[in-house]
């Protein structure tokens, strides 16, 4: 497959395509014509605004050129790595809600902006939860009747009145949309403290095992029924952590034990093509490691899965998972949530963990909340960081500045593209490194970059390059290397940059 694209990039006639986001003044990103070749140069803000941030396009012509420039990039096209999905985000009762407070116009213009291919943000690999996520109105799941073993009672109902409307708005847009979910926790009945909150692990006996994988395949069933296709089922978000809201521990033995005994099976006996994947794992502390080194020795079930999905998890694992089973497929299935403030330097910390993410070997990186009512605060208490915020009352809309990123990745990193190996061999000092740590991010991650490792490339499916990086220092040239060619571009200073050539 990948000969294929590279024979179309081989033809295509080049182009240099910089993105450029200035840190200061906004947080803008530019584009400019460099050498003597024709380039685009493209401009977004990253500050909040009523509007959807818009690319601005400028021309002009740098002849230019050095024959030691500041900075070199080389990037091995030779090796491709992962199938890349696109840019997700997250579904939730919330959301819809907030949305409903608009007009019919108003509301599809933002649903436009969030999921249009071309002309929005691309979000085309979303994430759906199983019941009540914390961005729930209240807590519920898909069957509330205590000890209804035949789960005679299952319903969707509530569903098909909130979170199936808002996602098929959403394929109204996007017909080929992709979707992942995940529960946050089964019904009460079968957990230990027998509450959805509050805290309490699964159940291990075999009945509940084998009801729980039931539960889940009526939900994939019961979306089908409306045209929903699953792709990926992750059987539980975060099995390390429960809390006030919904939420589910499962120790790593019985994980594996309920994926490979009763949820793979169940699936495949059920005849559908959704595939069960591991997670959503949140390694996001220390006393994590005894869980993920159990997944981790569990070969058994990482031949079975379909792939494994990650949120705050420490990238040194990451990686480490990555190196022992390069064969499976791996996601980023939730952005770190914050506190509402819908900083500029948080979004620079979600650009430094989709580098360091996707560098770790995953397909897909899944921004959190992709919409929430004004003051972004959870049925339980806290506040949360969106993409679009809606004020219910002013019925009015503000794109944050996580939107302007997001949209910026789905513009330039589509479904169909590939990672390419790539290094700063020369400036990377110049450069400077990743290292944004905002408060309320999870430090343990440790997805700071530095030593050349700060910059992604990917092959797009039409066999244009994209290379991102991040330049902090003054403005410098820089020459971007392939096997075939090479380009020389102008990096401005304090810079977000997306080369695509």
């Amino acid at each position: 497959m990948f000969n294929v694209i590279k024979k179309q990039y081989l033809k295509h006639t080049t182009c240099l395509l910089i993105v450029i986001g200035l840190l200061l003044g906004g947080c803008s990103i530019t584009r400019s014509l460099v050498s003597t070749r024709a380039v685009a140069v493209e401009t977004i803000s990253l500050a909040p605004s009523s509007e959807p941030q818009k690319i601005i396009t400028t021309n002009s012509l740098d002849e230019n050129h050095t024959s030691n420039p500041d900075v070199i990039i080389e990037i091995d096209d030779a090796k491709p790595g992962q199938l890349m999905d696109g840019i997700g985000g997250a579904f939730n009762e919330q959301g819809w809600d907030a949305l409903l407070s608009l007009s019919p116009s108003e509301r599809q213009l933002v649903l436009e902006n969030l999921f249009n291919v071309k002309n929005g943000a691309n979000l085309c690999f979303n994430r759906i939860p199983i019941g009540a996520s914390d961005f729930a109105l209240s807590a519920y799941s898909l069957d509330d009747t205590k000890d209804d073993w035949p789960l005679k009672n299952f319903s969707i109902k509530r569903d098909e009145s909130c979170m199936i409307p808002y996602i098929k708005a959403a394929q109204q847009i996007n017909p080929r949309m992709k979707f992942h979910a995940s529960p946050w926790s089964p019904p009460g009945w079968m957990k230990t403290n027998g509450s959805q909150t509050g805290g309490g692990e699964l159940l291990g006996d075999n009945r509940t095992l084998q009801t729980h994988a039931h539960y889940l395949v009526k939900f994939l069933k019961a979306y089908e029924g409306h045209h929903i296709f699953i792709d990926r089922l992750c059987p539980q978000n975060e099995p390390l952590v429960s809390g006030s809201y919904p939420g589910c521990k499962i120790p790593a033995s019985l994980y594996c034990r309920a994926v490979t005994e009763f949820i793979i099976p169940a699936v495949k006996k059920a005849g559908l093509k959704t595939r069960v994947w591991a997670g959503t794992f949140n390694y996001w502390k220390a006393d994590t490691r005894k869980h993920f080194e159990a997944i981790f020795a569990s070969e058994q079930m990482n031949r079975a899965i379909g792939g494994i999905s990650f949120q705050y998890s420490n990238i040194d694992w990451v990686k480490q998972y990555h190196e022992k089973y390069p064969a499976v497929s791996m996601q980023h299935s939730e952005s770190e949530c914050y506190n509402g403030a819908n900083a500029k330097v948080e979004v620079l910390r979600d650009f430094q963990d989709y580098i360091a993410y996707t560098r770790a070997g995953c397909g897909l990186f899944t921004f959190w909340n992709m919409v929430l009512p004004e003051p972004h605060t959870s049925t339980w208490g806290w506040s949360q960081n969106s993409l679009v915020t809606i004020d219910k009352k002013k019925k009015s809309v503000q794109y944050e500045p996580s939107y302007a990123l997001a949209r910026f990745l789905g513009h330039h990193v589509i479904a169909g593209s590939h990672y390419l190996p790539a290094r700063i061999t020369k400036g990377d000092s110049l450069i400077g490194d990743l290292n944004f740590a905002p408060k309320d991010c999870v430090k343990f991650m440790h997805t700071e970059l530095a030593k050349g490792e700060q910059v992604a490339a990917f092959i797009k499916p039409n066999g244009n390059i994209v290379v991102f990086l991040l330049n902090q220092g003054g403005a410098v040239t820089a020459k971007l290397k392939t096997g075939h060619k090479s380009v020389e571009v102008t990096l401005p200073a304090e810079s977000l940059v997306a080369a695509v050539f």
